[in-house]
């Protein structure tokens, strides 16, 4: 109401967009954009623009490219807030996805080519990219270049397309080579602060001791309280170093955790480029060997990010089974299933059997979409786990047409069926199937302290 009252076109903007990212909270887009609209209509007022103004810009041309339609106003809109010194650099990712829409024989592209001095996509490309490295954040300019390769792809600029590509994975990995080198770099340089701080502590407390030892010696009748005063002193210091020891653990599982969420990281980047691989690509076999490994990434990338999102370094099975589930039935978007999980919610595992454990479950799954489920028909899969002492089992079931039950599982020929074979060898278990009203698969294995008694 104040601002209303003082008619402050600043302040009016201010609150639009505060009230805009509660309307995306609500997943209202058609009312996000209204307001939007409203915000920056408000400011046309004004002579000089503000900051908020150009971001309202560019949200507002998000929304609208998100919702499709109306490109000629999303291009209006981009012209804007090109013009503006600071937002300049910011709307080259919006530039690339207009680019990606249009024909290159549309006004747009001739604006371009004006504007960055170019004649081409690869050269106007090549000098956002420039530009983005010396002004924007890391990942921001991880992806103008990640769009701007498949900009280049759907254009048929195969080679230009792969170099940048290239750059782009190059760029990331030393980005995250830095950081990782500082974490390393500043944990030990702590490290040799604390023990060139316990070794003064000692010396400090030789010295007392000897100081102790001649007071004793002189003035027997203080004996007893210099004893006590001793023995304090060393509690204070034993319980400084077991604090010192406590923080450093801490830091220690903060530093894997980090390890964990860069892992799963860079397992998407792969997942990525495996999906980018699959573009041009024409023999269907071809695609569907890169999706299968692009998804044997994604189960892996799924264990990392469960490592370090608990504090104890361990994998919720419950939670994983899941939430691999759903992305595997993201992939299969037609096909409807009823899932039923019957696994404790309190019980882990360590990355070490996790890991096989979670790639076995993939292939089960994977197979139960590919070759059991209709689109057409209720399709039910079970996955339970029956905990033991020494051995754990795991059976998933599906309600399909059931698999061969000639099946010789030692002479077996399927990629997939081979590798849940030799990960349950790995985890020192049996794989065998059954086949009555669908597929029964069990799976038997041993958790990691049972396995290294073995080994």
């Amino acid at each position: 109401m104040l601002a209303l009252e003082l008619k402050d076109t600043l302040l009016l903007g201010i609150l639009a967009n505060d009230r805009a990212e509660f309307l995306i909270y609500k997943e209202d887009l058609d009312g996000y954009i209204t307001l939007m609209e409203e915000a920056i209509l408000l400011e046309d007022s004004r002579i000089e623009k503000s900051n908020i103004y150009f971001k309202n810009v560019i949200n507002l041309i998000e929304a609208k490219s998100f919702k499709g339609g109306g490109d000629d106003e999303v291009i209006r809109l981009l012209k804007r807030a090109y013009s503006h010194p600071r937002f300049k650099v910011e709307s080259y990712y919006l530039i690339i996805q207009m680019l990606d829409k249009k024909d290159e024989s549309s006004p747009f592209y001739s604006w371009v080519y004006e504007e960055f001095e170019e004649g081409d996509v690869f050269s106007v490309v090549k000098k956002m990219i420039l530009e983005s490295e010396k002004k924007l954040f890391p990942n921001d300019v991880y992806q103008v270049m990640r769009i701007s390769a498949n900009l280049l792809l759907k254009k048929g600029l195969y080679e230009e397309a792969f170099r940048v590509k290239d750059e782009s994975v190059a760029f990331i990995k030393t980005i995250y080579a830095k950081d990782l080198s500082k974490a390393i770099a500043a944990n030990e340089i702590e490290k040799n602060e604390i023990e060139s701080q316990l070794i003064v502590e000692i010396e400090k407390e030789r010295a007392n001791k000897y100081l102790n030892i001649m007071i004793i010696s002189i003035i027997g009748l203080f004996l007893f309280l210099l004893g006590i005063l001793f023995l304090r002193k060393k509690n204070t210091i034993l319980n400084n170093q077991k604090k010192e020891i406590e923080k450093k653990d801490f830091e220690k599982q903060l530093l894997l955790k980090e390890i964990h969420h860069r892992v799963k990281n860079n397992f998407q980047i792969v997942s990525s480029l495996l999906q980018l691989q699959t573009k041009g690509i024409d023999d269907q076999k071809a695609i569907d060997l890169a999706i299968e490994g692009q998804n044997r990434v994604k189960a892996m990338a799924l264990i990392h990010q469960k490592l370090y999102q608990n504090d104890e370094l361990t994998v919720r099975f419950q939670e994983y089974v899941q939430s691999l589930v759903t992305d595997i039935n993201k992939a299969y978007s037609t096909t409807k299933i009823n899932l039923e999980i019957d696994i404790s919610p309190d019980y882990t595992l360590d990355i070490d059997t996790a890991i096989p454990l979670g790639l076995i479950l993939n292939e089960l799954v994977t197979n139960s979409f590919k070759y059991a489920f209709h689109p057409q028909k209720e399709n039910i899969l079970q996955i339970n786990l029956e905990e033991g002492d020494e051995f754990q089992t795991l059976i998933v079931k599906d309600n399909g047409k059931g698999i061969d039950e000639n099946i010789d599982l030692k002479k077996v020929k399927s990629i997939g069926l081979r590798l849940v074979k030799n990960l349950s060898k790995q985890l020192h278990g049996t794989f065998s199937y059954k086949v009555e009203e669908g597929t029964a698969f069990t799976i038997t294995y041993k958790e990691t302290g049972f396995r290294e008694l073995e080994d």
